[in-house]
């Protein structure tokens, strides 16, 4: 049984309150992985997001925090069909949603455990604060991201010399990371509602 399902039903439902109808809806989300069918994952994905935020919007900080990182880690261990910049796209829409609860500690944790190096999620995660709390303004956001990616990749060689950066499905994770910020910078409220983020799997669908 490979390590992403050995969480059980009671130990999801028991020790992280987590209701026996999320549970199934993990569960058949893990046998879409399995049976590698990505439009099945990517509905299973936006169930699960959504009934997480019916669940806990009004439970306590540390249940939130535990019960939520534990069911990502559990899903993202040993799980290459969640390509991590389609977990990056969901763990973000989900901060929109409970940004006042959940710490930007915990989307750098679990964006690192799906496979991004710690330097690079640091990096990513203040650009896109960098986006969130000034005035809107995407181009000076993604300037930043361009120039720190650059620095990031001369530490990068002086650290490790000519070995190669890890790589997700051909590409870098840097490449990946900066070629998906456009798409995937928070967006002021009133260009996009976090309902309509929630509802849309386009830009999923791109990356999948």
């Amino acid at each position: 049984m490979p390590p992403h399902q050995l969480l059980s039903a009671e130990v999801l439902m028991k020790d992280y309150m987590i209701p026996q109808r999320q549970y199934i809806a993990l569960f058949n989300l893990l046998e879409a992985t399995n049976q590698k069918d990505t439009s099945l994952i990517r509905e299973m994905w936006q169930a699960c997001i959504h009934d997480l935020h019916q669940f806990y919007t009004d439970s306590p900080f540390e249940k939130v925090q535990m019960g939520i990182q534990i069911i990502y880690n559990s899903l993202s261990t040993n799980s290459p069909l969640f390509p991590p910049p389609m977990i990056n796209h969901i763990l973000l829409n989900y901060h929109r949603l409970q940004s006042d609860i959940i710490p930007d500690l915990w989307v750098w944790g679990t964006l690192e455990s799906c496979g991004f190096e710690l330097e690079a999620v640091l990096l990513y995660w203040e650009g896109l604060r960098i986006g969130k709390l000034s005035p809107w303004n995407e181009d000076s956001a993604m300037q930043f991201l361009s120039e720190q990616i650059e620095l990031l990749k001369e530490c990068y060689k002086k650290k490790h010399g000519n070995a190669p950066l890890n790589t997700i499905q051909g590409e870098t994770i840097l490449d990946i990371l900066f070629k998906e910020s456009s798409s995937t910078l928070p967006r002021l409220p009133s260009k996009r509602s976090a309902e309509d983020d929630l509802n849309s799997d386009q830009p999923s669908s791109k990356l999948v």
